[in-house]
């Protein structure tokens, strides 16, 4: 929610938003397509931790197309070093 994704989603002419907790995902599009957000620091964290591969293989699992969408830029990635 804090991304802004859904402010411009809201604003989109064509877009009908619905928020409700997702079992798997932070995004479902049309029923078809699921999206994982992540931005660089907690890509990173998800790795140290264990976790993004966890959520990777619930993604590849599930019963529609995912996928894992990366949020920032260099400078952010030049941070965490």
């Amino acid at each position: 929610m804090s991304s802004g994704v859904l402010s411009r989603l809201n604003g989109a002419e064509h877009a009908d938003v619905s928020v409700r907790r997702l079992p798997i995902g932070d995004y479902e599009l049309d029923g078809r397509l699921l999206i994982e957000r992540k931005t660089f620091p907690d890509l990173v964290n998800s790795i140290k931790q264990g976790r993004l591969f966890d959520k990777a293989c619930r993604l590849a699992n599930a019963d529609r197309w995912a996928a894992i969408l990366l949020e920032g830029s260099f400078r952010d990635l030049a941070r965490l070093r």
